[in-house]
């Protein structure tokens, strides 16, 4: 979308995330699902696979003939699929420090979190693979 481009955002990317092991992941994003609101994780390995996300409203159609999936109205947008995690995130930061007890992630994981966000975002700037190694 050109107001994206404009200031060097995307409204869509697909990133080849490889970790320390050798386990290489993929991550695809999405500003606009014309269907719906969508946010899942696929699992895939040796052993099987897994989805998080998966529910009756997933935002998504089987072209298979004869498949009714889903059978719900999808997820409108974030706020109506995400309300119950939002209270539920709000409760525990709220609730642990009262308690003494430590919140779901450290700064130490934020700070993770945002060195990856960054590796991305010079990736798709310099268009070429980032090590993390690289970002401060």
């Amino acid at each position: 979308m050109a107001e994206f481009a404009h200031y060097d955002d995307l409204s869509d990317a697909v990133t080849i995330i490889t970790l320390d092991d050798g386990t290489v992941g993929t991550a695809h994003v999405s500003r606009y699902n014309g269907q719906g609101h969508e946010v899942r994780l696929d699992l895939m390995g040796t052993d099987g696979s897994a989805n998080v996300g998966l529910d009756a409203k997933v935002p998504f159609r089987s072209t298979e003939p004869g498949i009714d999936f889903p059978p719900g109205t999808p997820w409108y947008d974030f706020i109506e699929r995400f309300q119950p995690c939002y209270e539920r995130e709000l409760d525990h930061f709220l609730r642990n420090p009262v308690q003494g007890l430590p919140g779901a992630c450290s700064a130490a994981d934020a700070v993770e979190a945002l060195r990856i966000a960054l590796a991305c975002r010079r990736s798709s700037l310099e268009h070429r693979a980032v090590r993390l190694e690289e970002i401060g």
